[in-house]
């Protein structure tokens, strides 16, 4: 039996330290670079969060409205494959059908929708999250830097999101809002009537 060259030269040369050893080495390394003080390793900034104070700056206006065109587009037709506005009343008026597994979407199929109903508890929750972002950004527009083009579509996506709620939802919805600080004001339920001038007065503004 022949046995290559290349296999018995690969195999005499000698080894690498282990990874455990390499792993041991590294984490010396780390240790001599924060001293004694462990908690210091811990400390990294991490540039993907944007916090508070960094988006009260008018160089961050962009990031808000970014914000708030990822929140519509997913309350409006959903991301990798959720249920949405578009989806869901396209099934409720018949437009689609149910063909599959899922008993929520089978509820609203034939229109018979328990007040538990996880995929609508969703979709609300969706496309009142894009209303917000969207707010926050036309409000943060008009404190900042009120003449730019970018307020008037933050406020015609504020205006949207009233649209989609009013069309897709009874009369009696809730629009709670959101304070400085971060905690939740609740709303009183709005008519279809207040629901859409709430939309008109938006599409006014822009």
């Amino acid at each position: 039996m022949m046995i290559s060259t290349k296999y018995l030269r690969a195999r005499s040369r000698p080894r690498g330290p282990s990874g455990s050893a390499r792993a041991a080495g590294i984490a010396l390394l780390a240790v001599s670079f924060v001293g004694c003080d462990l908690s210091k390793a811990l400390e990294v900034p991490d540039p993907d969060v944007a916090t508070a104070e960094s988006l009260a700056d008018p160089t961050a206006l962009g990031v808000l409205l970014a914000g708030a065109i990822g929140d519509f587009t997913v309350g409006y037709t959903g991301s990798t494959g959720n249920d949405s506005q578009t989806s869901i009343s396209a099934l409720f008026t018949d437009e689609l059908h149910w063909a599959e597994t899922f008993p929520t979407r089978q509820e609203v199929d034939s229109r018979n929708i328990n007040v538990i109903n996880g995929t609508m508890e969703g979709i609300f929750f969706t496309v009142q999250r894009g209303r917000v972002s969207a707010a926050r950004a036309a409000t943060a527009y008009a404190a900042l830097n009120p003449t730019h083009v970018n307020r008037a579509e933050a406020l015609n996506l504020e205006g949207f999101s009233y649209v989609l709620v009013g069309e897709n939802y009874c009369s009696g919805v809730p629009f709670s809002t959101l304070t400085a600080d971060g905690s939740t004001e609740f709303g009183d339920p709005q008519t279809t009537t207040q629901i859409l001038q709430a939309a008109v007065a938006r599409f006014d503004s822009a």
